[in-house]
């Protein structure tokens, strides 16, 4: 019977909870050989992006990407990030900044299944619709 990348992640997942830190670094090396023993090496990808999930799902984490045209300072990047906790009513917020030159100005937000776009782009492409009707 295959094991599927979503199995091995919860297996690791449940083997990871409430287990002191110094323990860790045992269980996924064990985790590793097992893998390698199972020659399922080439799912850890995959099997990484389901643990990501499970773990931000249950210690209520969520990711959020912004993207701005210019680097952002702290105070804007602490702004976004209470936008999203309160809108999400989430606790953490792990954040991933890009700089995107087509943005042009402002800040492109994705998080969860949302995206918040207050950028001069989408600003201008709105203003040109409009105008075209």
């Amino acid at each position: 019977m295959k094991i599927s990348p979503k199995q091995y992640a919860a297996a690791l997942f449940e083997s990871l909870l409430d287990v002191d830190d110094k323990d860790v670094s045992q269980i996924v090396k064990k985790f590793a050989a097992l893998l390698r023993t199972n020659n399922e090496s080439y799912k850890l990808g995959r099997i990484v992006k389901e643990f990501d999930g499970l773990w931000n799902k249950n210690f209520s984490v969520i990711e959020a990407e912004i993207s701005s045209a210019r680097e952002i300072n702290e105070e804007t990047e602490q702004a976004l990030k209470l936008y999203i906790r309160k809108s999400l009513k989430v606790k953490n917020i792990v954040v991933s900044k890009k700089i995107d030159a087509a943005v042009l100005g402002g800040v492109v937000v994705k998080y969860g299944d949302k995206i918040f776009d207050a950028s001069l782009k989408s600003k201008l492409e709105s203003l040109k619709a409009s105008i075209a009707k």
